[in-house]
């Protein structure tokens, strides 16, 4: 399947490596207390102009992320649109309508795996570089998803990096997130209060390329020491699936790359 940003990817780790740069293969988070630039693509141009400050600078350490569409975010996309469905039954133009963007939504499902956003970043003298790629359906896609109030409130000022950041991170290292089919729910358990004013969406996004980054890994072995002990207290896929709150074939695949103790 094509997938541009794949090799825009391969193309980056080889420029870097040409141009004397360390790859640092993580997420550059914000803070408040340094200040941060982000390349504006239209007067810059792309990730090359990008590189080439990191050269003209003498930077030496290129942090390099990248993520992957995920299936839930057209599931929560769907599940929010069907909530309204619900509530507009009765009035046919719109219900038409809100079919015709659950169909347009639905048929995005085809690129779940494919990567649909890069994020660069070099630090110079104290100031943090930032460069931000996105695939041209994935920026359709984003148009597609629904806004309420909050969300056009949120569209009309600059998105809170620190804010993000720091919601972002707290939903990424959660023990909960790897088995969380709600993500968006565990963010409002964890912000409280402050959930109502957070960019929602944004945090997701991030959240996802963080812990895809750094959190992984160590959650799925944790999850795969869990199963093993669930099978040797003699509980079977079915039970297993149940207490963990994960599908049986998600239990199934792991059990088999569980190595067998001699």
């Amino acid at each position: 399947m094509n997938d541009p940003l794949s090799k825009t990817l391969e193309e980056i780790r080889q420029v870097a490596k040409d141009s004397g740069l360390h790859v640092f293969f993580g997420w550059l988070a914000e803070r408040n207390d340094a200040p941060a630039v982000h390349w504006n693509e239209d007067n810059g141009g792309d990730w090359k102009g990008f590189l080439g400050c990191a050269r003209a600078v003498s930077a030496r350490i290129l942090y390099l992320n990248w993520a992957p569409f995920e299936q839930f975010q057209v599931d929560d996309a769907v599940s929010e649109i069907e909530s309204e469905l619900t509530e507009s039954e009765g009035q046919d133009d719109e219900t038409k309508e809100t079919k015709k963007l659950l169909t347009q939504i639905r048929a995005y499902e085809t690129k779940v795996g494919l990567i649909c956003i890069i994020d660069l970043a070099f630090v110079s003298n104290g100031v943090v570089h930032f460069y931000q790629e996105t695939v041209d359906w994935f920026d359709e896609f984003e148009e597609l998803l629904p806004e309420d109030e909050d969300d056009e409130d949120e569209g009309r000022r600059p998105v809170d990096k620190a804010t993000v950041s720091k919601w972002a991170l707290a939903l990424a290292s959660d023990p909960r997130y790897l088995t969380s089919k709600q993500r968006e729910y565990l963010l409002e358990d964890l912000a409280g209060q402050e959930f109502p004013k957070l960019p929602t969406f944004e945090v997701l996004r991030r959240a996802d390329a963080i812990f895809q980054a750094d959190f992984r890994k160590a959650a799925e072995e944790k999850l795969s020491d869990e199963i093993r002990g669930l099978r040797e207290q003699g509980l079977n896929l079915n039970a297993i699936a149940l207490k963990l709150g994960i599908s049986r074939d998600r239990v199934s695949g792991l059990v088999s790359a569980i190595p067998n103790k001699k």
